[in-house]
């Protein structure tokens, strides 16, 4: 896969320090202090520490009865109006009918983006953008401790993310269920619907204050 340009990566990273400097204006100035930028590149990965995620866990659970959640996860096209001939092929995708630049990011209830990952060819789909981006290298490295919550009585080791139905069925993804049949399917269906729009609510607040997402990236490939 093509890497997008490091001025539009570079470009994102100032946008995402701006937006998660607003999103953690509510905790406590410790907190605040340590906030970090969370930005994926091929030289640079961070990720939410144990701390991070354990506050991640009860807001969320406080607000959408969901324990264990750690945010949701979706992806952005944006436009990329100066693509190659050559390349147009790789960078767009039938649905958007123009060449784009995909962003993943998983969001948190208060638009804290604490993960993005930056670049990837708009011909790609949500999946194939998950395949390339490192969001499970910190767990797989074991860089963080476990954080088990439980449900029904059950213990699960680690957190998820709500995702949409393309995303693997792995247990770090919970998705609506495709029919809610039963009174506790239809109270679950409710809350992960409102859970889940913290991601698409957080990509509308970026392309609202920041128009220029809003029209092609002027990138020339000589750049990339």
């Amino acid at each position: 896969m093509s890497s997008a340009s490091s001025s539009s990566e570079e470009f994102f990273m100032q946008v995402l320090d701006i937006i998660n400097s607003e999103a953690l204006e509510s905790e406590n100035e410790a907190e605040s202090s340590n906030t970090r930028r969370y930005i994926e590149r091929e030289h640079e990965t961070a990720h939410p520490t144990t701390n991070d995620i354990k506050r991640l866990n009860e807001a969320h659970e406080d607000l959408y009865s969901l324990p264990g959640m750690m945010g949701s996860i979706d992806c952005m096209h944006w436009a990329w109006g100066k693509c190659p001939v050559a390349w147009k092929g790789q960078f767009t995708r039938g649905a958007h009918k123009v060449s784009t630049i995909k962003l993943e990011s998983v969001a948190s209830y208060n638009n804290w983006i604490w993960h993005a990952f930056f670049g990837v060819a708009g011909s790609n789909n949500d999946l194939n953008v998950l395949n390339a981006s490192n969001l499970f290298n910190s767990m797989l490295n074991e860089e963080i401790e476990d954080i088990p919550f439980t449900v029904n009585g059950v213990e699960y080791k680690r957190g998820y993310y709500l995702a949409d139905s393309i995303y693997p069925g792995w247990a770090s993804f919970v998705k609506a269920f495709s029919s809610a049949n039963d009174e506790k399917r239809k109270y679950f269906s409710k809350k992960e619907e409102a859970a889940s729009k913290d991601v698409e609510r957080t990509f509308g607040i970026l392309q609202r204050r920041w128009h220029i997402l809003q029209q092609p990236s002027r990138t020339e490939a000589s750049m990339l």
